[in-house]
């Protein structure tokens, strides 16, 4: 039985498109993928036209882009030997359980990142935005040699990270799609706004040769490519039923914040054409967040300025405290690193868990920071979040079951089991690191109800070494490219945890190479 996006629309009548435009190479989504697609194709001579259903070009991400061995890092004194090329690729092959991600494509983006990079970092120079090699602390320049690989209880992480501009930590965000853009229009660039892509055009088991785009007035458009479509048009995080089929999990996400125009057109457009599908799909989670749909983040604080304004967790909360399904037990180390605390959330019972704490957490846990980038962890924001319903407060943990709605035999049994591995000071059995591991003993009690925020999928159709889209066979479907979001291939179930902006990175390499095949093939 087939899915609805699956079925193959009626083709759009000749008599209804009011223009033809030629080219050699049409991008379709103006996105962080998209623009440095168009970008090397009219460096390289080709003619080029972007079609983009929005108003202007895809947001810009903030996190960064990850890329070894750029001029960069050089400029920093980090030398990278290439063994450790060899063990990145293979960890993050593991870690996304990337049993449908072909490896060979995650050794071609670290091989080909510093080029891309490079070539990136001289672009934006030249729009007056510096690329800084940083880590995820905001470190720059020699203090990175020391945290570059951080093993950590799980995993080792590495440190790749490339920031445009000034970072977070030092109060901005910048925007540095939009000097791209205007890099692209010099070259002759033509953006299609308010022009999404309907269908593409193969004859037979031939060449993708054109696509029919609908302008926001209603207007039908042809656009002939000569060389090449690359479609780089998002993820489908906004289309219910792909997501049911593909990432089920994602479904439970307790805050979608994505961009509202990633609704799968490119993945639609190149299965009706014969493209296979990722079989599971990634996403990009955040964790912690509230699952009262509430966003207390101090609006006068100047700290908070740069950062997502989508992304907040009631205090103390997001910290590693102990953490309940919503039918009381326990069910894993609550002290996993960034996104794979909210894979975990998502595979619990509607997507959602309890963080349990007590009323002496600043004694025992004085290593909590006071402001993380999506948290305020003092006692007045426990305060406040009581009093907005984001966080329970009881005397007695009875009390507590009650008021989350979690049997109370449960969750004593559960509270009982963890403070008795807190007096042995070993967690036997989720492992967590001992130095949070504190009994829950003080009253009152306090709960709070976290899950995943989402951002995107992270998957999409099939694509070979070229980044040229295949068919269910593994072969070529010709004149037809993927690349960001809209590609598959890479990753597995999860977003690897070890490095951060393997998204970002491996979307500008892609499209890099992607937009060179087309081009001089």
């Amino acid at each position: 039985m087939s899915h609805g996006f699956e079925v193959l629309p009626d083709p759009i009548p000749e008599s209804l498109i009011s223009e033809t435009l030629d080219c050699d190479v049409i991008v379709v989504g103006a996105g962080i993928s998209g623009t440095p697609a168009a970008i090397r194709a009219a460096e390289l001579g080709a003619r080029v036209r972007v079609l983009e259903k929005g108003p202007t070009y895809g947001k810009h991400r903030t996190g960064g882009f990850a890329a070894f061995g750029t001029k960069a890092q050089k400029a920093a004194g980090i030398e990278l030997p290439e063994e450790l090329r060899e063990r990145i690729v293979l960890d993050l092959w593991c870690s996304t359980m990337a049993f449908q991600g072909r490896l060979p494509l995650m050794s071609l983006w670290m091989k080909h990142s510093a080029e891309v990079a490079d070539w990136l970092t001289d672009i934006l120079a030249a729009k007056g935005v510096e690329v800084r090699s940083v880590d995820t602390a905001g470190i720059t320049g020699p203090g990175l040699k020391t945290s570059l690989v951080r093993p950590n209880q799980f995993w080792n992480e590495y440190c790749l990270l490339h920031r445009m501009g000034r970072t977070f930590e030092e109060g901005e965000n910048v925007d540095w799609m939009a000097p791209l853009v205007k890099y692209a229009e010099e070259r002759g660039v033509v953006y299609h706004y308010h022009t999404s892509a309907r269908q593409l055009i193969r004859p037979g088991e031939g060449r993708v040769t054109a696509v029919i785009a609908q302008h926001a007035d209603g207007r039908y458009l042809k656009f002939h490519a000569r060389k090449g479509i690359i479609l780089a048009a998002g993820d489908f995080i906004n289309d219910e039923e792909m997501v049911s089929v593909f990432c089920p999990h994602l479904a439970k996400n307790v805050n979608n914040f994505s961009n509202k125009y990633c609704t799968g057109d490119g993945q639609k457009m190149a299965m009706w054409v014969g493209a296979d599908m990722d079989q599971i799909v990634a996403g990009d989670v955040f964790p912690g967040q509230t699952i009262t749909g509430k966003n207390l983040r101090p609006e006068d604080d100047p700290y908070y300025a740069p950062y997502l304004d989508w992304w907040w967790c009631p205090a103390v909360a997001s910290m590693p405290m102990l953490y309940v399904d919503i039918a009381g037990y326990r069910y894993g180390n609550e002290n996993l690193p960034f996104q794979q605390n909210a894979v975990a959330a998502l595979s619990m019972p509607e997507g959602r868990v309890w963080s349990i704490w007590d009323s002496a957490w600043r004694t025992k846990f004085p290593m909590i920071p006071e402001k993380t980038p999506a948290s305020l962890n003092t006692p007045e924001q426990v305060e406040r979040d009581v009093r907005e319903g984001l966080t329970v407060r009881a005397d007695t943990l009875e009390e507590l079951a009650r008021l989350i709605d979690v049997p109370p035999k449960t969750l004593k049994a559960t509270v009982d089991r963890y403070n008795e591995l807190c007096a042995r000071g070993r967690d036997e059995d989720c492992f967590k690191e001992p130095e949070w591991m504190r009994p829950i003993d003080t009253p009152p009690f306090y709960a709070a109800g976290i899950g995943a925020a989402i951002t995107g999928t992270r998957g999409g159709v099939k694509v070979d070494l070229d980044m040229q889209v295949v068919d269910k066979k593994g072969r070529v479907i010709p004149g037809l490219y993927a690349v960001g979001n809209n590609a598959g291939s890479f990753y597995g179930m999860v977003y690897p945890p070890q490095l951060e902006g393997s998204g970002i990175g491996h979307a500008f390499t892609f499209a890099y190479l992607a937009a060179q095949h087309a081009v001089t093939e």
